[in-house]
């Protein structure tokens, strides 16, 4: 008997459960910013925070920042050079820094008061590019450290030198460079290396008999709960996600399948963590987001609700709002939203009869005729046929279990 019953079930499910193969991804509430907030342009390459919590941004034809309510634009009438910034940094005194494109023009800060410049770094060449750059503030003095197509140049005492690494471990392509703990560290295509300002060069990763080419890096805490308080490099290359703990020297891999399929030279990559176990990496092509907890990885793009596939950058403030930079403007996804799921979202019809937690992060929603498997990035329906069309119960799902 219930050998029997057990195919008279597998029989009524195979008869009146059809499998829609439509996958729904899951849409963002964004807020947009451009033109028609005020902002001179829609091309922003960078942002970053101050200690005021005021957004500065730098674009391809100057520096804007938001008070929460406002957008103000610098030009040339603040003593700001009107071109194209592509990178923007805030120092511990909350000066403003802004990279220009090419090195034929001045690096600029905002000392609260006014905008000023340093020296032009004097190359033969005007069209040579930065890549990058990051700065450093003691008590005696300020040190940039600037990459180029041409190598490596430190601004110290007022003037422009370059850099060279007597091992010749370090070649002209530098692609990222942010400062920790007074030193920089520096992303290249020979790997990973920590510069004290002086003359020394230690490689980060001694353990990687090649080194990899590093792409982008982000520096914060750690994602391990127990390691709160242990500072940590995210690093992207061509194949990999992983970070570096500095306090032990150990490189731990995150992701090992290959991230990005087209690497646009001297152009933007980016890798963030946002502290809350999610990973947004990319490039202006193409962005993804790792979730640590649920070990999915999910392409991003104008589906999920973005003006744009990919991003020239990422900033996350204080309050974990997520800034997505791009040629389209900025998108601002709030860390705290409330969000209306239904069909649009993929589920099998707006009405829900019931709700379950199946598994961390994926849930069971029964409706009239059917039910949706619903994860927060995508969602699969079920369709159950009702035999008696003015019956609506007689399929609905109204509670549902889940065993060991």
């Amino acid at each position: 008997m219930p050998i029997f019953r057990n195919l008279i079930i597998k029989s009524l499910l195979f008869v009146f459960i059809s499998v829609s193969v439509k996958v729904t991804a899951q849409t963002f509430p964004m807020r947009t910013y451009g033109i028609d907030d005020g902002l001179t342009t829609n091309t922003i390459s960078d942002a970053v925070q101050d200690s005021q919590g005021i957004i500065w941004v730098s674009t391809d034809n100057g520096v804007s920042c938001y008070d929460g309510v406002d957008w103000k634009n610098f030009s040339s009438k603040d003593g700001l050079v009107r071109c194209e910034y592509i990178q923007i940094s805030c120092d511990i005194r909350n000066y403003i820094w802004v990279l220009p494109i090419f090195t034929g023009n001045n690096i600029c800060f905002f000392d609260g008061i006014k905008w000023n410049s340093i020296p032009k770094l004097d190359l033969k060449e005007i069209k040579v590019r930065y890549t990058s750059f990051a700065v450093i503030v003691d008590k005696k003095e300020t040190q940039i450290l600037a990459g180029t197509t041409e190598g490596l140049y430190l601004y110290k005492n007022n003037n422009w030198k370059q850099v060279i690494d007597n091992n010749s471990r370090l070649s002209c392509d530098i692609y990222s460079i942010k400062n920790y703990n007074g030193k920089f560290i520096i992303a290249s295509k020979n790997g990973l290396f920590s510069f004290d300002g002086n003359s020394t060069f230690t490689n980060l990763l001694p353990e990687f008999r090649h080194s990899p080419e590093i792409l982008a890096i982000d520096i914060t805490k750690s994602p391990k709960i127990n390691q709160k308080n242990i500072n940590v490099c995210w690093i992207m290359t061509k194949n990999e996600i992983g970070y570096l703990d500095f306090s032990s020297g150990r490189y731990n891999y995150v992701d090992k399948s290959s991230p990005l399929k087209f690497i646009p030279r001297n152009k933007f990559l980016f890798i963030k963590y946002d502290g809350q176990h999610k990973i947004y990496y990319g490039n202006e092509i193409y962005k993804f987001l790792i979730d640590l907890r649920f070990g999915e990885k999910i392409k991003l793009g104008m589906e999920n609700g973005f003006s744009t596939t990919g991003n020239s950058n990422i900033l996350i403030d204080r309050e974990q709002n997520l800034w997505f930079l791009s040629t389209r403007g900025i998108d601002k996804l709030s860390n705290l939203f409330f969000t209306n799921y239904n069909r649009n979202n993929g589920f099998q019809e707006d009405e829900v009869a019931t709700f379950r937690e199946i598994e961390p992060g994926k849930f069971f929603v029964g409706h009239n005729y059917g039910f949706t498997i619903f994860s927060l990035h995508s969602s699969k329906y079920f369709s159950i046929e009702n035999k008696i069309p003015k019956n609506t119960s007689n399929c609905r799902i109204i509670d549902a279990a889940k065993d060991k």
